[in-house]
Parts: C-alpha cells; structure tokens; sequence
C-alpha cells in the first residue's frame, strides 16, 4: 500500500508534519497543491499520484473511520464488476441543519441525474483506478463521483461506515454550493 497525502494550501501546520512523518515512512507521499484549489482538484491529483490499481479516498478532517477501507476494500475485491464501493455515513454527527441541507442536496442531485445515491458527501470510497481514469474532471466533480462512474457503465455499490464529529478543519459545504 503507498498513502498519498495531497495538501490543498493548508496554514494549520499540517505539511509539515506530512513532511516530517514521509520522512520516517516509506510508504507516505506528499503533495502540495500551494494554493486551495479544493476537494475535487485534490482528490484528482490524489488518484493521479497513486501507483494503485485501487485507490481508497479519505478527507483529513476525521469524521470517516479509517478502519472502514479494509471492509470496503474486501467488497471490492469480492465483487469484480464493480467500479467502485461508496460510503454511507451512519450516525451522522452533524448539527440538523447541515443534515437538511445534505438531504436536500441528494434529493436534488438524484432528481437530476436520475441515479440514486444516498450520501455523496461521504468522502471514503474505493474506486478501480480504470473507472477513475475515465471521469471528466471539473470543480464539484466529488459530489457526482458514483453517479459520473455509473454514467461511464461502471457499477458502484454502496456501504454504511462510521461517521464522527469534526476534528480538523471547518467545513466548506453549505446550502448554496
């Protein structure tokens, strides 16, 4: 397995210690984006960086359970046609308004795409790096990542994974973006 860190201009210090920890761990690879270009730009220079024919996707920010992606992963491998495994996030820590808004968001993005996707905020999925190769790339584009791969005659399934309060960072989502 490799990790590849992308930090998308961060100032809280965390590049530093990326590239304090790359330096005792062989297996951890850092990028930097120097300005925030956001989580769509980031994520794709993520999966373009990694050597894997698998690539697992995760924010920073905590509220997804690393220990999820062995499961995940196991599903994937389980299931060959499959493009992708996506996260649902249960239990959700979030304040009810931020719960409404994302519902209304998915109930939106659904009705126009017309591909049902429960919860595409979740940012821990695993992805076959043939269907990742494929996706246009545009800004926004992680919140269509399941439906962009079903459009390409991917298949993606869907699993429930942890969710946690904030413990890094603020959130960028709102109800007018």
């Amino acid at each position: 397995y490799e990790v590849v860190a992308v930090d998308d201009g961060s100032t809280d210090g965390s590049l530093e210690e990326l590239r304090r920890l790359a330096r005792r761990t062989a297996e951890l690879r850092v990028l930097r984006l120097g300005a925030p270009t956001g989580q769509s730009a980031a994520l794709a220079a993520g999966w373009d960086a990694a050597r894997a024919a698998v690539v697992a996707t995760l924010d920073a920010d905590g509220q997804n359970a690393p220990a999820d992606i062995p499961r995940l992963l196991a599903h994937l491998d389980a299931s060959p046609a499959l493009a992708a495994v996506v996260g649902v996030r249960t239990g959700r820590r979030d304040s009810a308004w931020k719960l409404v808004q994302s519902r209304v968001a998915n109930s939106f993005r659904n009705w126009i795409t017309g591909h049902r996707v429960q919860d595409t905020g979740c940012s821990l999925k695993v992805m076959r790096r043939v269907a990742l190769d494929e996706l246009p790339r545009f800004d926004g584009m992680h919140r269509f990542l399941p439906t962009l791969i079903a459009l390409r005659g991917g298949r993606f399934e869907e699993l429930a994974v942890a969710h946690r309060r904030r413990r890094h960072g603020r959130t960028k989502y709102g109800g007018w973006n």
